[in-house]
């Protein structure tokens, strides 16, 4: 994953390391006590596979940061040579993330869970899951072809990792302080309050919104919505979550 673009100056720069910043700390947020925290509290046992991909996950947000960190302070030689490898944990989420989300109703319903009994509530889990991995897939395998091309690259790493941030805010929002918050708008809020602030930088540094940012905003956005608002709940979808049982 490349540089910076030279005609833009430190100071703006340092926006796409802030806003990696956040979105990694989102994560340690919200997977602290699930993840992170786990073997120190009386938790039920997890699988080795959620295991292996909070932990890949978590290394996606923090070379994000880092990568974005490289730039801003002006290490583009350094970003250069880590970049493959930070693609090469881009490229894991996309495969341990699939296997985990096809694997999360079976393994449910090996537990006990009644799944048909919440069948919607699990409908919309795996649905805004497949969303979230298929809009990463767009944006990562996009942000890698456009490498070269670094004001798209930048923002193309940011819509990808805001792509998968739904589940960090899921339990985030499951805290008493956010009881009765519809989960599924307030992930989406938060979604759109960040896709603004990339075109606010855009016509802060760029005087025009990039089509980028106007697309990736539209597909991140608008696939979360038809996942969960017309997919999840359709017939077509709650048997798709049956056979996953």
């Amino acid at each position: 994953m490349n540089a910076s673009s030279p005609d833009v100056r430190p100071e703006r720069r340092i926006f796409f390391a802030v806003m990696s910043g956040v979105l990694l700390l989102l994560v340690l947020i919200g997977f602290g006590r699930s993840l992170y925290l786990r073997p120190f509290l009386d938790l039920p046992q997890m699988p080795a596979a959620v295991w292996v991909h909070g932990l890949i996950l978590t290394a996606w947000y923090l070379g994000a940061f880092m990568q974005a960190t490289l730039v801003s302070t002006g290490r583009v030689d350094l970003h250069r040579r880590l970049g493959w490898f930070v693609a090469g944990i881009g490229a894991a989420v996309i495969v341990i993330g699939t296997t985990v989300t096809l694997a999360f109703v079976g393994r449910r319903a090996a537990l006990g869970t009644d799944i048909e009994a919440r069948i919607k509530f699990f409908s919309d889990i795996v649905w805004g899951d497949i969303a979230a991995i298929v809009a990463f897939i767009v944006f990562f395998g996009l942000a890698l072809a456009w490498r070269k091309r670094p004001d798209q690259h930048k923002r193309l790493i940011i819509l990808g990792s805001l792509a998968l941030l739904e589940p960090a805010l899921f339990r985030i929002w499951g805290w008493k302080l956010f009881a009765g918050v519809d989960r599924n708008w307030a992930s989406l809020v938060v979604l759109f309050v960040a896709v603004v602030a990339l075109v606010l930088h855009d016509l802060s540094s760029r005087r025009k919104v990039l089509a980028v940012t106007l697309l990736g905003g539209v597909l991140l956005i608008g696939s979360r919505m038809v996942a969960l608002f017309s997919i999840s709940h359709s017939e077509a979808g709650l048997s798709f979550i049956r056979a996953l049982m």
